[in-house]
């Protein structure tokens, strides 16, 4: 009886420590996603991404970011209702990083925000929240919400190739032999 006994003693520790967190993802009207062009709430078809960083103190450009919490489109202009999401590899009671991203590209349906980004042609229209820490929890605990870690009102808005550092260089040199080349 001590062995199985132990065994179940075993078996929850182990499934409390491989388990995943939960979060609620949503927002309000005070936080909603809106078009930085038109000043208008998001459109519907607007993508939502739900992202999760393991360390704690991430920034938005930090390495280690996964789409953890899936995709969804907005419930209402700029409005989401992601519901409780599972955070797989994302244990609860351990701080992470989360981030809200959206998209919304004419040119087609992607499965993340970096796929949809790399696909742009200068037309879609890309936006991400603050950085939030957070700590997943398992029912019966309360669920934390992003609205409760500071989620904030964010844009979406065309992204501007920036022009790489050697171009700039090169036009740079160019200008140069072109003005000695005058005298």
């Amino acid at each position: 009886m001590k062995k199985l006994l132990s065994a179940f003693c075993l078996l929850g520790v182990t499934v409390c420590a491989f388990g995943q967190g939960q979060v609620i993802s949503q927002n309000s009207g005070a936080t909603a996603i809106t078009n930085k062009v038109t000043n208008a709430r998001a459109v519907v078809s607007t993508t939502v991404g739900f992202y999760a960083n393991p360390n704690a103190a991430a920034t938005a450009t930090s390495t280690g970011w996964v789409l953890a919490g899936g995709t969804t489109n907005l419930f209402s202009a700029g409005i989401f209702l992601g519901g409780t999401r599972d955070y797989a590899g994302f244990p609860a009671g351990t701080a992470a990083a989360f981030q809200v991203r959206a998209w919304l590209t004419p040119s087609g349906t992607f499965g993340t925000y970096e796929s949809a980004l790399a696909a742009d042609n200068g037309t879609g229209q890309f936006g991400q929240s603050i950085v939030m820490q957070i700590n997943p929890a398992v029912a019966p605990t309360p669920i934390p919400t992003m609205l409760a870690a500071g989620l904030q009102a964010f844009t979406i808005d065309t992204v501007v190739p920036e022009p790489s550092s050697i171009a700039l260089g090169l036009l740079g040199l160019g200008a140069i032999a072109l003005f000695r080349r005058r005298k």
